[in-house]
């Protein structure tokens, strides 16, 4: 089975999360946004992620590929049966959907996506206005429904917490070259070049996934936005960059000249804000440099 679609949008988290807690496994190819192969356009005739095949079979829409995963393996039970807790389930994937997303979406939009990635403007008065007058009742409303327990419904895990917690954490990894002005006044222009294309090299065979967005972010620094398990994930995929990187000799250079890079990341949750992630991850960029370089730092 295949799902189409990017794992930053949280309607294709949802349905991944989904399936794997049912143990089903879904091939998840790049789509959205204008993109994506035909068989994604077949299955969304709108273009509106995820898009989803089995067989001959298509499908689109979260909720209506999370109803026929359901159906073709029951268990575990992820939706309720008992009347009431069912409807309270789907009552948490419509909020989750149609609420909660639209209101945090607007930001990450808008303070995100749209400026750091796509080279457009956002729109800063609508994520303003999702942030201080959308997104806090939303969120009051969940501490006030959510159990002691944790779960929403059935003290247990269902669609309800997939919904609202939408499986995976967003990150942003800011990163910056060392030294790089240094490198530029010893080997010139060419050389500074030959450097960063170096590293961008580096970094599209270190973030491999089509959903993985990487871009420029100014100079000699680098932003990486990407759908992550935890930050350890994080912490992996950059440490294993930084070696490659130190390894790393140009015939343009010194053969002693090593290259290294700092960088800094920051995580966030669905009803997070955008713009503090910028700045989160920014400040720890700033104390990895100041720390010595050629290291990573988490956000506070």
């Amino acid at each position: 089975m295949i799902l189409y679609g990017s794992s930053l949008s949280p309607f294709v988290r949802k349905t991944l999360a989904f399936a794997a807690e049912k143990g089903i496994e879904l091939e998840l190819q790049p789509a959205g946004m204008g993109g994506g192969p035909p068989e994604f356009k077949l299955a969304s005739p709108f273009g509106k992620m995820p898009g989803f095949k089995d067989g001959d079979f298509l499908l689109c829409d979260s909720t209506a590929i999370i109803t026929y995963l359901d159906a073709i393996q029951p268990e575990p039970n992820l939706i309720p049966t008992d009347p009431k807790a069912r409807a309270r389930t789907i009552w948490y994937e419509e909020f989750a959907d149609t609420i909660l997303i639209a209101a945090a979406g607007t930001m990450f939009f808008n303070r995100i996506v749209s400026p750091k990635f796509l080279g457009k403007p956002g729109d800063e008065a609508a994520a303003v206005k999702a942030e201080t007058e959308t997104l806090p009742p939303i969120l009051d409303y969940l501490e006030q429904v959510l159990p002691a327990s944790g779960w929403l419904v059935e003290d247990r895990i269902t669609l309800a917490d997939i919904a609202v917690a939408s499986g995976q954490i967003l990150a942003l990894i800011l990163l910056d070259l060392d030294n790089f002005k240094a490198i530029n006044d010893r080997y010139g222009h060419p050389g500074g070049d030959k450097v960063l294309s170096a590293f961008s090299d580096l970094l599209s065979r270190t973030f491999l996934r089509a959903d993985d967005f990487v871009a420029r972010y100014g100079g000699e620094e680098f932003a990486v936005l990407l759908s992550v398990n935890d930050a350890a994930q994080i912490e992996r995929l950059v440490e294993g960059l930084f070696s490659r990187l130190r390894e790393l000799r140009l015939p343009q250079l010194d053969k002693n000249q090593m290259i290294t890079c700092s960088g800094g990341y920051a995580l966030l949750q669905s009803n997070g804000d955008g713009s503090a992630l910028v700045e989160r991850a920014d400040r720890a960029l700033y104390r990895a440099k100041r720390d010595g370089r050629n290291r990573l730092y988490a956000a506070d």
